[in-house]
């Protein structure tokens, strides 16, 4: 990934973004993601893909430092997905806690996203064109 002051993709509190070869990489600072950092990590995405020079063909969401996501941080996803849907850019949830993916089966949440664990997994998934 390239240096994010060379893409136009920037950092906030809770997120610091990456943009290289159609792929927008969004490192979540954790250790938790609820009412007040949701919104302000979604608005940190949309003011960095308004920054990028084309839209991104997929976006990643890396969780590795998250432990703990209350029901705004799952409707931040929630709606980074479908406005992502919308603009035909592919969601990536990468790097779920255990505890985290947990409530994501349990709500059957984790049939809406596209979710990776291992690094090379990753790797082939973004090898992929549209």
């Amino acid at each position: 990934m390239s240096d994010s002051s060379a893409t136009g993709t920037g950092e906030s509190v809770f997120a610091r973004s990456k943009f290289a070869e159609g792929v927008l990489m969004v490192k979540l600072v954790g250790p938790s993601i609820g009412q007040r950092e949701g919104p302000i990590i979604a608005q940190t995405i949309r003011d960095d893909l308004q920054k990028l020079p084309a839209p991104p063909r997929v976006t990643v969401l890396h969780f590795g430092d998250v432990t703990f996501l209350n029901s705004t941080g799952l409707g931040m996803c929630i709606e980074l997905h479908n406005e992502f849907k919308q603009r035909k850019i592919r969601l990536i949830l990468y790097r779920i806690a255990p505890e985290i993916l947990s409530v994501l089966k349990m709500t059957k949440m984790d049939r809406l996203f596209t979710i990776i664990d291992d690094p090379k997994k990753l790797e082939k998934e973004l090898a992929k064109k549209k």
